[in-house]
């Protein structure tokens, strides 16, 4: 290739110059044309300056708008393999680009990323701050989003209230922030940008919302728990009296998880942060916050199985034959229709050995349900719901008056940030604070400051 101009401009004078010094090649890849590679070889003219008075005599033609200068690649080719480094990264890049016919090793897609230049001087007026994750539930820092580009302008190394009050008085004219309801962000705000307008993100919000929910509902299944077990226990009409394996399976190590609980409320009376409790006692924060919520500490959940479906065949051969073989139990049930895996078949019927013929499966229906699973399942609208968990939903609102009327609520405030009607937000609020559902109670105390975003 080569360019078809007569005459180049100048880069000091800028005056068209149109004597030919003489020429040399450069190579340059290009994107791949029906799967084959491209390499283009240019013909790079130098030109005399005609202008006397210039201090530059000699000049190469210049073609940026399509290569660089020292560069082997066009810099459309560029703009493709930078996107590639920027999503996954450049040892995947490195795979991916071999797919593509354009080989590219992992060393220069990182180069392309640090070659970036990114702007020092910001000018957005509204503005979006949230964490990010050194490393996840270690080490945190925070983001600054441009809410009209909606692109991260800055990074902050941690979350504390200084950090954010020290980038905001640097920058006076931001009139808008948008946040979570972290405390630290709220005072970093207050103090760093005391003109601006803090508003709560609607997916805090949700998030926020979707906490109080679990929380109410974990308190809601602990009181609906003994009616539950009973009815579990009188539809195991065929295990043998006494038999303790139901409860072991059901309930994990009772006494450990006990102990845990016991040791976490008594940190927490003495007055012992959150973090280090989780750690002395190895749990997770969130199951310290959770613990701390409740009464005793929650049963695990047995996990479901499809086997539930064959359980009255399994019972009618255990009667007939009592002897009976686990491998030909299984391969009678795969053959009518169960499609499960041998080791979950196993499992199920793990009690069944010899001097001990009760399997621990039931065709009952499961004694526990997920709180997070049903917090989620009210927040949707009903035509989302599946046929499943609109029986779940109602069953549960039979069985607790809290779960119907927490039902009613939820649907009124998810219309209004759907639709963004903030004018009705303070009557929910009024109506919240009025009721016996401490969980919503508290979340409606600590959004009266906030406004929809």
């Amino acid at each position: 290739m080569r360019s078809q101009k007569v005459e180049q401009l100048c880069p000091l004078c800028n005056i068209p110059a149109t004597k030919l010094h003489s020429y040399y090649y450069r190579s340059f890849r290009d994107l791949p044309v029906f799967e084959n590679k491209v390499l283009i070889r240019l013909k790079c003219r130098k030109f005399y300056c005609e202008n006397q008075s210039c201090i530059r005599k000699i000049f190469v033609e210049s073609l940026d708008n399509t290569f660089s200068k020292y560069s082997r690649t066009t810099n459309r080719l560029n703009k493709k393999l930078l996107k590639i480094a920027l999503l996954v990264g450049g040892n995947m890049g490195s795979k991916l680009s071999q797919t593509l016919n354009i080989p590219t090793s992992s060393s220069t897609f990182i180069r392309l990323i640090h070659k970036q230049k990114f702007p020092q001087n910001f000018e957005a007026n509204e503005i979006g701050i949230d964490d990010w994750a050194y490393k996840k539930g270690h080490t945190y820092g925070t983001a600054i989003i441009d809410l009209t580009s909606r692109k991260i302008i800055d990074l902050l190394p941690d979350r504390e209230a200084k950090t954010v009050e020290d980038w905001l008085k640097q920058r006076p004219d931001i009139k808008i922030v948008t946040r979570d309801r972290f405390a630290r962000y709220a005072k970093g705000v207050s103090k760093g940008a005391p003109q601006a307008l803090q508003i709560a993100d609607r997916w805090h919000l949700i998030k926020n919302m979707g906490d109080a929910l679990t929380k109410l509902l974990e308190r809601v299944r602990q009181s609906m728990k003994p009616q539950l077990v009973n009815k579990v226990k009188a539809a195991k009409e065929y295990l043998e009296p006494g038999n303790q394996a139901l409860k072991e399976s059901s309930y994990g190590s009772l006494p450990k998880r006990f102990s845990q609980f016991e040791q976490i409320r008594k940190y927490y009376k003495d007055g012992v942060p959150i973090r280090t409790i989780a750690r002395l006692v190895g749990a997770s924060r969130n199951t310290v916050k959770k613990y701390l919520h409740l009464n005793e500490p929650p049963p695990k959940i047995p996990a479901r199985s499809n086997l539930t479906g064959y359980v009255d065949y399994i019972q009618s051969r255990l009667r007939e034959e009592p002897e009976v073989e686990i491998i030909q139990l299984w391969n009678e049930v795969k053959e009518r229709g169960y499609k499960g895996s041998k080791s979950v078949f196993y499992e199920h019927l793990k009690g069944y050995q010899k001097g001990k013929r009760y399997p621990t499966i039931s065709s009952s229906s499961m004694p526990y349900w997920s709180a997070r699973k049903v917090s989620l399942l009210l927040y949707r609208k009903r035509k989302q719901l599946s046929m499943e968990e609109r029986e779940l939903i109602s069953n549960l609102k039979k069985k607790s008056k809290d779960i119907q009327t927490t039902s009613l609520y939820v649907n009124r405030f998810r219309k209004l940030l759907e639709n963004k009607h903030g004018e009705g937000l303070q009557d929910w609020i009024d109506e919240v604070s009025g009721t016996n559902l401490k969980e919503l109670k508290s979340f409606a105390k600590d959004y009266y400051q906030t406004s929809l975003l």
